[in-house]
C-alpha cells in the first residue's frame, strides 16, 4: 500500500509548475498570462453566480501586513464579492496590528475590507478562513469562500476554477492540493472513518481526485454549511502542534463532518509561486515541537519534503484523540 502511496505523492510533484522558480516580478508575469477558464459559457455556474456571491479570504502577522499587493494581484477577481483580511485584535494574543499599513491595500484593491477585529482570541492561521465563514455562513451558507495563504501567488485561473468545480461538487470542500493521510505518518484508525479518502479517482492521479486532506499553499475553497467552524475553535486551542498545523485541523474538522475532499489540480490552476516569505522565521513548515519522550513516525511527507509538517501533523492528531477521551 505504502508503495503507490508513495507514487501518488510523487506524481504530484513532477507536475509541471512552469512559474515556481522564476524570480518573483517574472512569476508573477508568468502566472498572469495563464488560462482562466470562461465562466459566461457554463450556465450551472452562472445561475449559482446569480445566486450566491465568491469570497476571498486570508490572514497575515503584523510583519507581513505590508506585503500582501503581490499575493492579492495574483488573483483573477472578476467574480469575487470581497476581500476579507482576517486581523484580529492581537496577533498571536501580543501584538496590535499596525492597521495604517491596509490603507494603501484597499486604495489598489477596493473589494478589501478587514474583519475578525472583535476576535478576542487569535486560533492561528486557521484565521485565514475561520472569521470569513462564520460572517458569511450568517446570510448564507451556500456562498463559497476561497482562502489563500500570505505567502504565495497562484495561477491566474485558480478563482474561476475553484467556482466552476464548486458546482459540480456542491457537498465537498475544495483544494489545489492534498494528499492521504498515511503521506504524514498517520495512521488510517487514528483518522475520522467517516471522513477517510477511499472513493476514486485515487488522491493524486489525475486532475480530480479525492484525499483526506487539503492544503492552504494551494487555495481552500469552502462552503460555510459544510465546516464546524466550534470544532475549529477547540483543535486549534489544544496544543501548539495543532495551533500550528491549520491544514491538518481543517482536514480534520472536514473529515469528522464526512465532507469530501476534492483536489483540483489542471492547466488552469496548476500553477503558484512562493515568495521569500515562505521561508522566513515564522514559516510554519519550520517550527518543531522538540516533546521530550516523543518522537514522530517516518513518514513519506518527512523524507521527501523537508518540512515539520509530519511531525506537527501527527501530535496534533494525537493531541485531538486524546483530548476527545478525557
Amino acid at each position: 500500500m505504502i508503495k503507490w502511496l508513495v507514487l501518488i505523492w510523487m506524481l504530484g510533484f513532477i507536475a509541471c509548475n512552469t512559474c515556481e522558480d522564476l524570480p518573483d516580478e517574472q512569476a508573477m508575469q508568468c502566472l498572469a498570462s495563464l488560462p482562466v477558464r470562461n465562466l459566461s459559457s457554463q450556465l450551472s455556474t452562472k445561475n449559482y453566480l446569480n445566486q450566491h456571491r465568491v469570497y476571498v479570504s486570508l490572514t497575515t502577522s503584523p510583519e507581513r501586513l505590508s506585503k500582501l499587493e503581490p499575493t492579492l494581484s495574483s488573483l483573477d477577481l472578476q467574480h469575487v464579492e470581497k476581500i476579507f483580511l482576517a486581523l484580529p485584535k492581537l496577533y498571536r494574543n501580543e501584538t496590535a496590528y499596525d492597521l495604517s499599513l491596509v490603507e494603501p491595500l484597499k486604495e489598489k484593491f477596493p473589494k478589501l475590507r478587514v474583519i475578525a477585529q472583535e476576535y478576542d482570541h487569535d486560533y492561528g492561521p486557521v484565521m485565514k478562513m475561520l472569521p470569513a465563514i462564520e460572517l458569511v455562513g450568517k446570510t448564507d451558507p451556500n456562498a463559497l469562500v476561497i482562502s489563500v495563504d500570505d505567502d504565495m501567488a497562484y495561477s491566474k485561473g485558480m478563482v474561476n476554477e475553484f467556482i466552476y468545480h464548486a458546482v459540480g461538487y456542491p457537498d465537498a470542500v475544495l483544494s489545489g492540493w492534498g494528499n492521504y493521510i498515511e503521506v504524514y505518518g498517520i495512521l488510517e484508525e487514528e483518522w475520522p472513518a467517516v471522513g477517510k479518502a477511499r472513493k476514486k479517482p485515487l488522491c493524486g492521479s489525475g486532475p480530480i481526485s479525492f484525499c483526506d486532506t487539503v492544503e492552504g499553499w494551494r487555495g481552500v475553497a469552502y462552503r460555510p454549511r459544510l465546516v464546524s467552524t466550534g470544532r475549529l475553535k477547540q483543535l486549534s486551542r489544544l496544543s501548539k502542534a495543532c495551533r500550528t498545523s491549520d491544514d491538518l485541523v481543517i482536514s480534520y474538522v472536514i473529515a469528522e463532518g464526512g465532507v469530501d475532499m476534492v483536489r483540483v489540480i489542471n492547466e488552469y490552476s496548476r500553477d503558484i509561486h512562493r515568495f521569500s516569505s515562505n521561508s522566513d522565521a515564522g514559516a510554519l513548515h519550520k517550527i518543531k515541537l522538540n516533546i521530550p519522550g516523543w518522537s514522530p513516525r517516518p513518514s513519506v511527507d518527512a523524507t521527501f519534503s523537508g518540512t515539520t509538517n509530519s511531525e506537527r501533523y501527527q501530535r496534533c492528531v494525537l493531541d485531538i484523540l486524546e483530548n476527545d477521551r478525557e
